[in-house]
Parts: C-alpha cells; sequence; structure tokens
C-alpha cells in the first residue's frame, strides 16, 4: 500500500499494461482500461508503446459528488474492500474501528489530485 497519497509510478503502471496488452488475448480480443491515462506522461508512453485507443469514453462527475463519495469510503482490512459510510449504515462499533481512512482519500490530496486531473482533461 501506498503511503500519504502517492501515486503509483507510471514506469511501473506502463510496464505492468505493456506487459497485459501484449498477451494473446488482448491483441486478439481488445482492451478495455479504467483510470489511465491520468497524465500527459502515460499518454506519451503508451503512444510509444503503439498503443491508442480506438475510443475515449470519459464520465464527468461533478467535484462536490467526488468528494462526497471518496471522502466518506473507508477500507475494511478484514472483508478486503471498501465500505461507503454514507451508503452502508454500520453501527457496529468493533467494525467502525477497524475502518481504515486512507490517505489518498483525505481532502487535501484528494483536492491535489482532482486538479491535475481536470488540468489533464483539459
Amino acid at each position: 500500500m501506498l503511503k500519504n497519497g502517492e501515486t503509483v509510478p507510471d514506469s511501473l503502471i506502463l510496464r505492468i499494461l505493456k506487459d497485459r496488452l501484449n498477451t494473446t488475448e488482448c491483441k486478439r480480443q481488445g482492451w478495455c482500461m479504467v483510470g489511465i491515462p491520468t497524465n500527459i506522461e502515460q499518454v506519451n508512453m503508451m503512444k510509444d508503446m503503439m498503443q491508442q485507443p480506438s475510443h475515449f469514453i470519459s464520465i464527468d462527475m461533478s467535484d462536490y459528488l467526488i468528494y462526497e463519495k471518496v471522502e466518506q469510503r473507508r477500507w475494511d482490512p478484514v472483508k478486503d474492500r471498501y465500505v461507503y459510510l454514507l451508503k452502508e449504515n454500520i453501527t457496529d462499533e468493533r467494525v467502525l474501528s477497524r475502518l481504515v481512512h486512507r490517505p489518498e482519500d483525505v481532502h487535501d490530496i484528494l483536492k491535489e489530485r482532482l486538479l491535475e486531473y481536470r488540468s489533464f482533461m483539459q
């Protein structure tokens, strides 16, 4: 797990992506990516790999909804999944006490990443 809201290095993301896109399955059936590219460096690396999508879909959400959704999520290490405090009515104190508010979900980190993303999408 990355700490303090750090992101996975582009070099690692692109190495994994390159390996996956070079599989027979992806070459025959095509591929769909979610959450990438997120910056111009990733776009350029994909171009260098000669991997360009034929379609691009961007789903826009208001900053308010993003903050509401992400800031209210918590990681449950026992169930190995996110829980959403506004959506799930968790009243068990044992469950609530084990939930982790990950650094990348804190307002200041989220705001910085959102500004980077909005700038990139321009």
